[in-house]
């Protein structure tokens, strides 16, 4: 079943569907509340993702690679590399030059960085520009991840590595100093970065270009990327076209000081914004119009080509979707890292929100009956059916029973015994093994 579906088994088993947006969306967050809760409280098979991590070693200034800064102007914060070139892997790292740490909040050129801290002036004596280093001191995790499964490296043959809490490692001792090739990692800090204050403010133009469609309801959101983090996003604003009047200005946005320019202003803090939007009428999905919003306002006047400001994103399933994270899970490596070392991540991953009608959720379509049961307990213990509440729940219960019987991962299901036949099973106590 999809979105839809499922609201309308919802609605015919309780014989009621007012045509009113409010309830809509009440039973819409029950449904989402209840698929995101199950989703990510076990290990479904259909939900384990691999993806790939890269061990980076520490990053050394010489005499054939230095830094410098960008602009004679005290208060900047932008390093230019000679000899090293930056990447988005190095963002949140650290960054040390002479005897002071700064982070990297974001990659701005193809040999240039922002930091979170000042600089006076140019590099030039104390410190040098070759006394520096660049530390990978943590690593982000995919955006979706719930749990770590399972860390191999296979380009290597050293199979699985040894995934650790903070409290072992705290226990031996796994000093960051030591180098080599990685035997463990272990789990790090989750981050959130707070969403912007208040929501995007929004006005009508006169139409330019395609325009967007007439007499139609666009809502608009957007959130800070810092760091290489993503944060929540912002409370929304909704505005609707007139014929004629087919082009939306964004603007209202919180001061970030991104405003680079050539020469990036002083201060820059290297925190940008990404501002979603989508057609509210219809349930559409949060699609990104600019990943890069600076203090200018921004002019939003064609939804066929998806993402703006790039000319190649024609495709709408090539647009990023808002995908509300929370907080972005790190790990670090011991030993760390004194080449390059890439290792194959296996993890359990949480599905994005429901929104459009036509979304189908990630599960065996044979379960999709679940979100019913949860969503009419809920519902019905919200307005004192508390008898055909228990009845919805014990049907709930019976299907999530039935889904971890088949879809739970290997290490999760519970075995029995039994002998290789009924002669020896009196005398044999281990044999072939059955799942309950």
């Amino acid at each position: 079943m999809n979105f839809k579906e499922i609201r309308d088994e919802i609605n015919s088993s309780l014989d009621y569907n007012p045509d009113l947006a409010q309830y809509r969306d009440s039973v819409s967050r029950v449904v989402n509340r209840h698929y995101l809760q199950i989703s990510s409280q076990y290990q479904w098979l259909f939900l384990q993702k691999s993806s790939t991590l890269t061990f980076e070693p520490t990053i050394t200034g010489s005499a054939t690679n230095t830094i410098s800064v960008d602009d004679a102007v005290d208060g900047r914060r932008t390093v230019v590399f000679s000899g090293s070139t930056p990447s988005e892997s190095w963002e949140g790292q650290t960054l040390t030059i002479g005897s002071t740490e700064y982070e990297i909040t974001r990659k701005i050129a193809a040999n240039k960085v922002l930091i979170d801290g000042t600089l006076g002036g140019d590099i030039t004596s104390a410190p040098s520009e070759s006394d520096w280093k660049l530390e990978f001191r943590r690593y982000k995790l995919p955006e979706d991840l719930v749990d770590i499964l399972g860390i191999v490296s296979r380009a290597d043959d050293r199979g699985r590595l040894l995934y650790i809490d903070r409290r072992k490692e705290e226990e031996h001792y796994l000093d960051r100093d030591s180098t080599g090739d990685p035997s463990a990692v272990i789990e790090d800090d989750h981050i959130i970065d707070p969403p912007p204050d208040g929501a995007p403010t929004l006005a009508l133009q006169a139409t330019t270009g395609p325009g967007l469609d007439p007499n139609t309801e666009y809502e608009f959101c957007y959130t800070f990327k810092y760091k290489g983090r993503e944060s929540a996003p912002s409370l929304t604003s909704s505005i609707t076209t007139l014929p004629g009047q087919q082009t939306i200005r964004v603007s209202g946005t919180d001061d970030t000081r991104a405003t680079y320019g050539a020469v990036p202003s002083a201060g820059s803090t290297g925190r940008v914004k990404r501002v979603y939007a989508r057609k509210k009428g219809s349930g559409g999905v949060w699609r990104l119009i600019t990943d890069n919003m600076l203090e200018a306002p921004f002019v939003f006047s064609d939804w066929s080509g998806g993402f703006s400001g790039s000319g190649v994103e024609s495709e709408r399933f090539a647009v990023r979707n808002l995908f509300e994270q929370g907080p972005r899970q790190y790990l670090r490596a011991w030993y760390t890292a004194d080449s390059t070392m890439v290792v194959d991540l296996r993890y359990m991953s949480r599905p994005r929100r429901l929104s459009n009608d036509g979304e189908y959720p990630l599960w065996p379509p044979q379960y999709h009956q679940l979100l019913v049961y949860r969503a009419l307990q809920d519902i019905c213990l919200q307005h004192g059916m508390a008898q055909m509440g228990q009845l919805y729940a014990q049907r709930a219960a019976a299907s999530l029973e039935q889904m971890k019987a088949r879809h739970l991962s290997r290490s999760d299901r519970m075995w029995v015994r039994q002998g290789f036949d009924k002669g020896l099973s009196q005398r044999e106590r281990w044999g072939v093994p059955s799942k309950l």
